[in-house]
């Protein structure tokens, strides 16, 4: 791997002012590190020759790694040469005169290289003489080493140039290397450190809790229109959500089956009263038609009265309307033909300005709310534009709701002055809570997981 001198013993000063200003163009003309490296170890000899100079890098753990040498496109770190001077000057480098330019000859080298292993790779490939250049970066950054190594002992001059070459390659090095090992840990420490400060800073920012759960515009205190008898239901004179005035037919139930009982008990009370007659004419002569008096009397009252139940069931067939209002329920086809029994609700008679807001609550979102807590509704149709309103009453045990889930029903009063949503709307209220850290807020359900999760 040995190479001839490449400069001129003889050089002129203007030749070699002429060198170091050609070394220090190719060096700040290098934009990579692999063009900046060759010519380190090559165009260097223009100024001071040697039979090979090597660049070592310092990592970030304080050891030397050889990354380029004189007339060698690649470097192979696990070569056994390679390692002998990554050793060497490992060992130079902990020296005492290991931060200044110096240079060493092969006494030096073997009183430096103690171990039983380094004395015999040193007797492999001796090194007669070396010049140590250390490159310090502008600031104050050691960033390696440029070891050049012949076999003739270098002269003072070239010392002096090497002063001038350390200078040049070190500040076109740290141009092309990011920031040193130390101060970029450092830097990024004070940046963690800074955002975990801001972090915790934010955590600690009092906000309100809220939940967020799906609401309902109902009616408040509606009239419950339910069946007045048992049967079926014949008619749904009006529409879902339709309004309708005092008086109003509503529905109207099927008949045949009262009337068909009707018509009997008629006809059975006909048959008693025949009977008493006939008992009473006979009772003047036949002891026992007196004693049938009284059994034909009570059975005629009887008859009598199934007959008036039967008259008062036909009179309630007709459901009509107490008051103004719109009539709430699903679908007419849901109660047409249907079979109920009395006191089953059939719909709901509802004022539309007297309304309100039903909250369902998922059991995991509970938290404890105040009298009068603040809710805002943001509607599906029109989320841009909450309505206010505030919390009248929550209950205190779950309730099934209509997927199946369990959930807290709230009753929320809408604010006097605002226009009131429609019956029927859905949406998404904010009930806000007490106040808390926003650090609490976000983990509050992570540490409700941990705490049903682990059982603490």
């Amino acid at each position: 791997m040995d190479a001839s001198p490449a400069s001129d013993a003889h050089a002129t000063p203007a030749q070699g002012f002429a060198s170091l200003i050609e070394l220090e163009q190719s060096l700040r003309a290098a934009t990579t590190l692999p063009t900046f490296r060759f010519a380190v170890v090559n165009n260097t000899a223009n100024l001071i020759s040697y039979n090979q100079a090597i660049l070592f890098a310092r990592r970030q753990n304080g050891a030397l790694q050889a990354q380029a040498a004189s007339h060698l496109a690649t470097v192979d770190p696990h070569a056994p040469y390679i390692r002998f001077l990554v050793a060497l000057t490992t060992i130079i480098g902990k020296s005492e005169q290991g931060s200044g330019i110096h240079t060493l000859s092969q006494p030096d080298i073997q009183g430096l290289m103690q171990d039983g292993k380094h004395r015999e790779d040193l007797s492999e490939w001796p090194i007669k003489h070396l010049l140590w250049i250390p490159l310090i970066a502008p600031d104050k950054r050691f960033i390696g080493v440029l070891a050049l190594i012949r076999n003739e002992p270098f002269a003072p001059s070239d010392l002096t140039l090497a002063n001038f070459i350390n200078q040049a390659i070190a500040h076109a090095w740290a141009a092309l290397l990011p920031r040193g090992g130390h101060d970029r840990l450092w830097h990024k420490t004070r940046l963690w450190v800074g955002a975990a400060v801001v972090v915790l800073a934010c955590m600690a920012i009092p906000i309100h809790q809220s939940a967020l759960a799906p609401a309902t515009v109902v009616p408040r205190a509606p009239d419950i229109i339910t069946a007045p008898i048992s049967g079926i239901i014949e008619t749904v004179h009006v529409q879902p959500n339709s309004f309708v005035s005092e008086g109003d037919l509503l529905i109207t139930f099927d008949d045949t089956e009262l009337r068909n009982q009707s018509n009997i008990t008629q006809k059975m009370l006909s048959v008693a009263k025949t009977m008493h007659l006939r008992a009473s004419q006979q009772a003047f002569n036949d002891p026992q038609g007196r004693a049938e008096l009284s059994v034909l009397s009570a059975d005629i009252d009887l008859r009598q009265a199934e007959l008036d139940y039967t008259q008062e069931q036909l009179a309630r067939i007709q459901v009509r309307a107490d008051r103004n209002g719109v009539v709430i329920f699903r679908d007419t086809d849901d109660l047409t033909g249907q079979s109920v029994e009395i006191g089953e609700i059939l719909m709901t008679l509802a004022q539309p300005e007297d309304t309100e807001l039903e909250i369902e609550l998922p059991v995991a979102d509970a938290l404890e709310f105040a009298d009068e807590a603040p809710v805002r509704l943001f509607l599906n149709s029109d989320p841009t534009n909450p309505v206010n309103a505030v919390l009248v009453r929550s209950d205190y045990q779950a309730r099934p709701t209509h997927e199946g889930t369990l959930a807290y029903y709230l009753l929320a009063r809408f604010h006097e002055g605002e226009a009131l949503p429609r019956l029927g709307m859905r949406g998404t209220a904010r009930i806000l809570s007490q106040r808390t850290s926003l650090g609490y807020f976000l983990l509050r359900r992570p540490l409700a997981f941990l705490r049903s999760t682990l059982g603490l």
